[in-house]
């Protein structure tokens, strides 16, 4: 019963270096044209469950397309951001690629890039809305487009 025991024991730690390891190649892949996380200022930010705009900043002036950058705390769940302009929803984010997750205040949060064609949009300020996993955990900026 012991040498079982001490197999489980075994089998789990290595079973959390591969994991580790495997966390460590994937997550400093830095070879393609995506913004890295490093690019991004995130020290001014407490994360207390909640979702956060990173990119662009609030008054900030936009045209054509636009990525939008939203940290989110993570949980024992599955979701998506949400976007929303002047109320209407556009669509949902998509998990970046090469720095998903980071660890944050000793957190794990998720990296979201939501697109945002503003070209289909007038002139003038616009209330951008990013909903995290969970509607209750959002964030609120303006954009004035100048296209």
């Amino acid at each position: 019963m012991e040498r079982k025991f001490i197999y489980v024991i075994l089998s789990v730690i290595i079973l959390t270096l591969a994991m580790f390891l495997s966390y460590t190649y994937i997550f400093s892949d830095n070879d393609n044209d995506l913004p890295q996380l490093s690019d991004y200022e995130i020290s001014d930010y407490e994360m207390d469950g909640n979702t956060v705009i990173q990119s662009p900043l609030n008054n900030s002036e936009v045209s054509g397309t636009v990525d939008i950058i939203t940290y989110v705390e993570t949980c024992n769940c599955t979701g998506k951001t949400k976007l929303y302009v002047d109320g209407t929803f556009i669509n949902y984010g998509i998990g970046d690629s090469t720095e998903y997750m980071i660890v944050f205040d000793g957190q794990w949060v998720e990296v979201f890039h939501n697109e945002w064609d503003t070209t289909e949009f007038e002139n003038g300020p616009h209330e951008i809305e990013m909903l995290g996993k969970h509607d209750e955990y959002g964030d609120k900026i303006t954009l004035i487009v100048n296209n």
